[in-house]
């Protein structure tokens, strides 16, 4: 997916940090990222991208740069 590979490369280049491609990993393998402290990039509905947060045993909280 292009638009995620130009997203993971901006990622990197101004947080000086490694950026993973979780692409085709299960649920369970990007909440394991999110509770070990790590923001995960998700493809939403519509296409559009969001940045998982945090979740806990109800809800999955991500930040939508499209609607705040």
């Amino acid at each position: 997916d292009t638009q995620a590979g130009n997203i993971q490369e901006l990622l990197e280049k101004y947080s000086g940090q490694t950026v993973r491609n979780l692409t085709g990993c299960s649920l369970d393998d990007v909440l394991y990222y999110v509770s070990k402290g790590n923001p995960v990039l998700a493809r939403h509905r519509g296409g559009r991208y969001v940045i998982v947060m945090s979740y806990n045993s109800t809800k999955i909280r991500y930040l939508d740069p499209v609607t705040g």
